[in-house]
């Protein structure tokens, strides 16, 4: 995936330098308190520079949290490429699937939406953030259409 990423900083390189894994957790740390652009360079570094040191499962949870970085900066075609990137890795992991279907919702593509719902809902029925997530996209579509565009049949 070919993606440009903002200029890092000198503590941000020498942190890239002593690892992926303290890297990950400043960019773990970066989406928790909303510094989308940062957690998403840390993250796409990260995938550079120690592509052969960590496994598929990894560069999926790194992919999607990627995706997660670039829906909230309302970048929803690039999260459902990373997030397809991330499934590509890993078909079970349930965080792609959920950025996923958050893109394709915002660019009001809701059939592929319910698909990666579906598909989500399946793999983990009791998430939270799920749930949360296919209880906002029914109160939207509420509020839009006047009816529920039922996401579940």
């Amino acid at each position: 995936m070919d993606m440009a990423f903002l200029p890092l900083s000198e503590a941000d390189k020498a942190l890239l330098n002593q690892g992926y894994d303290k890297a990950l957790s400043e960019g773990h740390k970066g989406l928790f308190h909303e510094d989308y652009n940062r957690a998403h360079t840390l993250y796409g570094n990260i995938l550079i520079i120690y592509e052969d040191d960590i496994d598929s499962h990894l560069k999926s949870v790194i992919l999607a949290s990627m995706a997660k970085c670039s829906n909230k900066l309302h970048y929803y075609d690039r999260a459902i490429m990373e997030a397809t990137s991330a499934l590509d890795k890993d078909s079970t992991c349930v965080i792609a699937l959920k950025q996923r279907a958050e893109s394709h919702y915002k660019l009001n593509h809701y059939e592929q939406a319910k698909i990666d719902i579906n598909d989500a809902f399946a793999l983990a029925p009791s998430d939270i953030e799920l749930l949360e997530l296919l209880d906002r996209f029914k109160t939207e579509d509420l509020n839009r259409f006047g009816t529920y565009l039922y996401l579940m049949l």
